[in-house]
Formats: C-alpha cells, sequence, structure tokens
C-alpha cells in the first residue's frame, strides 16, 4: 500500500468516529478541505430552498392548462409503454426497449430498481416550451434556477417505479443502499409527481439540509477526498435524523438539490409516476475555497 492509499485509510477510520463530531476538528476540516458553497440565495424561496436542499411545492401550477394538459398527456405515453416492463430481462441493468409509439422516446427498463423510464423528452419541443414558461411563470421556481445561473434544461425524462423484483451487489457488498449525491458541480432537478405518492410507493427520500456540506463535514470530506457518490447504510446511520420522505398529490412538485444526499425508497405497493427535469450543471464546483463575494 502507498503512502496515500495509507493515509487515505487512516482518514476513512477517522471520519467515521466519535471524535469527528468534535467542533474544532470540524472546522479544520470545513477550511483545508470544503471551502464555501458556490450558490447564495436572493429571496425567501432560495433561502428556504437551500437551507433544507429542496422545496415542495402544493400544486403550484394548477391554472395552467397547458401544464396539467401536458402532464396528463405524459401519464398516457407511460401507461401506453407500461408492458414492456414485464419483457424485460430481469437479469441486466437499464435494458433498452423499443418504443413501439416514438422511436426518438426510449424506453429503458431495471428490474433491480422496479424503474421504467421513458427517455429523451427533451428533444420535443411542445414539452421544452411548456416547463420553460412554467420555470419563467412561477415565482418560486423562477428564482431558485436562478441563483443557479439560470441554466437550461438538460434531459427530462418520465418515470415509473415498480415493486423491486430483484437484488443487486454493490461495492458495500449486502450493505447496498441507494443514497447518493448527483455530483461535485452545483446539481439542480424537478420532480413533478403524477400519480398520489405516499409511504408505500416510493417516495423520494431526502436528508434534509445535507447540500450544506460545511454542515456536515463528514459527508463532504468523503465526497472530496475519496470522490465517492454513494453510501452506505452504515455510513448514512448518522444522519437518520434529518430523513424527509416526499409524499404529494398529483400536480404536487419538489425542487431539489443533487448536492444532498437522496435516494428512492421501495415500493411496496402500486407505483409512483413522475415527470423528472435535469438541468444542465455550472461547471465550478459545489464548494470550492473562493472568496464569499464571487459567487453565481
Amino acid at each position: 500500500m502507498n503512502l496515500i492509499n495509507f493515509l487515505k485509510s487512516k482518514l476513512r477510520k477517522i471520519v467515521s468516529t466519535d471524535i469527528f463530531a468534535n467542533i474544532f476538528f470540524n472546522q479544520i476540516i470545513i477550511n483545508l478541505f470544503i471551502g464555501k458553497r458556490s450558490i447564495k440565495h436572493k429571496g425567501k424561496s432560495s433561502k428556504k430552498f437551500l437551507e433544507d436542499s429542496f422545496l415542495f411545492l402544493n400544486k403550484n401550477f394548477e391554472e395552467n392548462d397547458s401544464i396539467n394538459n401536458l402532464l396528463r398527456e405524459l401519464k398516457i405515453k407511460l401507461d401506453k409503454v407500461d408492458f414492456l416492463f414485464k419483457e424485460a430481462d430481469e437479469k441486466y441493468e437499464y435494458v433498452k426497449m423499443k418504443n413501439p409509439y416514438d422511436k426518438e422516446m426510449e424506453v429503458f427498463v431495471d428490474k433491480s430498481y422496479g424503474t421504467l423510464q421513458i427517455r429523451n423528452l427533451e428533444k420535443k419541443q411542445k414539452i421544452i416550451d411548456n416547463l420553460n414558461n412554467l420555470i419563467r411563470n412561477n415565482k418560486k421556481i423562477r428564482e431558485i434556477v436562478e441563483i443557479y445561473g439560470n441554466p437550461k434544461i438538460e434531459s427530462i425524462k418520465l418515470e415509473r417505479k415498480k415493486i423491486t423484483i430483484a437484488k443487486r451487489k454493490s461495492n458495500y457488498g449486502n450493505d447496498y443502499n441507494s443514497t447518493h449525491i448527483d455530483s461535485r458541480k452545483p446539481s439542480l432537478k424537478i420532480y413533478i409527481f403524477l400519480s398520489k405518492i405516499n409511504n408505500n410507493n416510493g417516495p423520494l427520500k431526502i436528508y434534509r439540509s445535507t447540500s450544506n456540506w460545511h454542515k456536515f463535514p463528514k459527508i463532504a470530506l468523503v465526497i472530496k477526498l475519496f470522490n465517492q457518490n454513494y453510501f452506505s447504510r452504515n455510513f448514512c446511520k448518522s444522519f437518520e435524523k434529518t430523513v424527509q420522505f416526499i409524499n404529494g398529490d398529483i400536480g404536487d412538485s419538489i425542487i431539489f438539490s443533487g448536492n444532498s444526499l437522496h435516494s428512492a425508497s421501495n415500493v411496496e405497493k402500486g407505483a409512483r409516476d413522475t415527470l423528472q427535469i435535469y438541468f444542465q450543471n455550472p461547471d465550478i464546483n459545489w464548494y470550492r475555497f473562493v472568496p464569499s463575494n464571487k459567487t453565481l
């Protein structure tokens, strides 16, 4: 084992102990390894968003007929290709299936996760136009997107999450957990609910405020030093008090930071349908060593 690997292994042991809870030691880690967040709030909505790592929007566009019509159309598209889930081979992850209704909109099935996805919706101009109008006309969403530098929509997909029927191994052996962050760069997503979501059909699980890495140096150190995006159950136990399950009704939505710990819950009954919108990541690190007044 070379010196760098030896030091990393020792540091991992320190991170997993109670010593890490020492305030003085945490501050040293923040100053040496973490830095400052690249984004600041501009109003009440973005402040709440940055504090919690997400903002839940309760039917915030229910009077928008064009969006509501679009959501109904997309729900029908999911229903039409649902039969492909049964046809996919459960031995493989994300099997690409032929979409008999639209060649551009690819269908992927992953039975180990219990997911059916329709991708490439960003290629449809009507969908892009409707969602851009939604962002412009919704004050809360617009404010949050603005603090990220008004990034363009990068990708859009429909997802139906069903009961998981296969088990997947991971680098953690049997201690598999899908809890992860999306990127070390600023990551922003919106999920719009196409079905009613409760604790039984796979609600999004977010560890509240964990995108604030300076408050969770244990998380930040593992991400920045070990380039780790996925986290074991044992690691996540330290943050169980921050867990929030996002339930809601059809038409509700959540805008959240992909820099927070989050995962999809397992479905016990029914299915969870969502429209998922991913924004382009600004080409900076989420946390970096810059003067505090230099942000997006």
